[in-house]
């Protein structure tokens, strides 16, 4: 009877005022307006950030994409048709790799327009192109290729290097003239045209223009070494264009005509002309060696092409001074690596 009593007194109770527990629930009932609207605002804030961010994201990336693959395209360009200068560009300081690998990424470029075209004038026109390119490239408005997209980041970091490309356009463009090369003279000019452009530019971007004479001059002492070694290399090559580099005066000295200096039947002469040309080539490399401990350590790490040049002229020698022999037109990476590695740590050329 009195546990009854209480149950319904409970009830009534219950009916009438808030429990602890029903105050809660009634309270958690009225915010729930509330708290659902600022989850609302909060997921709807959320959605707009990640909209925002996506839109920008593929720019971003973009942009990142484009500079990878044109440093990538430079570089696969070396790899693919001077694989010496990639070697080289393994050694390089990593501030120095990009820029090395777009001038001679551009530097192959104008070498093969020789390969392309079937007479001098188309060859002209090709070239002119370049050098519409080098003058955009001076202006911020590269055209849209890859190597131009990498030359003008080189020339916002060091715009003096903008001579050096037009003159290595100039020096490509008179290539293809095939001119008659008179003395040594003339042959040490050639190849300091095209190689010594390169190496200054890249003197400019490790030194700065405050670069010495002394430097400039080694600089220019080891681009003629390396012109000649790149000529002997080639004799082979432009042989099958009946094209010859060799000086009328060391024919005259020998007796030899043009057409025999092409033959891959080498003859007593003939061999002691390529001597005369590579001892010239070991002359310029042995006086710019001997001005070493005078150059900065920065110039020094872009004359590596030396070490490229002295192996040749001791595989040169070691073969009888034989252009046509395989073993001079295949040197052996691994050796020619090992070789750079040592260079580079020593800080020598």
């Amino acid at each position: 009877m009195r546990t009854a009593k209480l149950s319904s007194l409970r009830r009534w109770i219950s009916t009438r005022f808030f429990t602890a527990s029903s105050f809660r629930q009634a309270l958690s009932e009225s915010e729930k307006p509330r708290v659902q609207a600022e989850s609302i605002k909060t997921v709807h804030a959320a959605k707009e950030a990640v909209a925002r961010k996506w839109q920008a994201t593929p720019r971003i990336i973009q942009t990142s994409h484009d500079q990878i693959a044109a440093q990538a395209y430079c570089l696969n360009l070396v790899r693919t048709f001077d694989h010496e200068n990639f070697l080289v560009n393994l050694v390089l300081p990593n501030r120095l790799r990009r820029a090395h690998a777009a001038l001679r990424a551009l530097n192959v470029e104008l070498v093969r327009i020789r390969d392309h075209v079937t007479n001098e004038d188309l060859g002209r026109i090709r070239t002119a192109w370049y050098r519409a390119a080098v003058d955009a490239i001076a202006e911020g408005k590269p055209p849209k290729t890859p190597v131009a997209e990498e030359l003008a980041r080189v020339v916002r970091d060091a715009p003096g290097v903008i001579r050096w490309l037009h003159r290595l356009v100039d020096a490509r463009e008179e290539d293809l003239q095939h001119p008659r090369i008179v003395d040594l003279g003339e042959l040490d000019q050639v190849g300091e045209k095209s190689q010594g452009s390169l190496l200054y530019a890249m003197m400019e971007l490790a030194r700065g223009p405050m670069e010495t004479e002394r430097e400039h001059l080694t600089a220019e002492l080891v681009a003629k070494a390396y012109g000649l070694c790149i000529m002997l290399r080639a004799v082979p090559y432009n042989a099958k264009s009946r094209i010859s580099f060799v000086p009328s005066t060391l024919l005259k000295q020998y007796e030899i005509s043009p057409r025999e200096v092409l033959k891959p039947e080498t003859t007593i002469q003939t061999r002691a002309v390529f001597r005369d040309i590579a001892q010239r080539a070991k002359s310029h490399l042995d006086q710019a060696r001997s001005m070493r401990e005078e150059l900065s350590t920065g110039a020094r790490q872009v004359l590596v092409p030396a070490a490229i040049t002295s192996r040749f002229l001791a595989r040169f020698e070691n073969r009888n001074f034989n252009p046509f022999d395989p073993a001079v037109q295949a040197p052996n990476p691994l050796l020619l690596q090992l070789n750079l590695l040592w260079s580079q740590a020593r800080r020598i050329y």
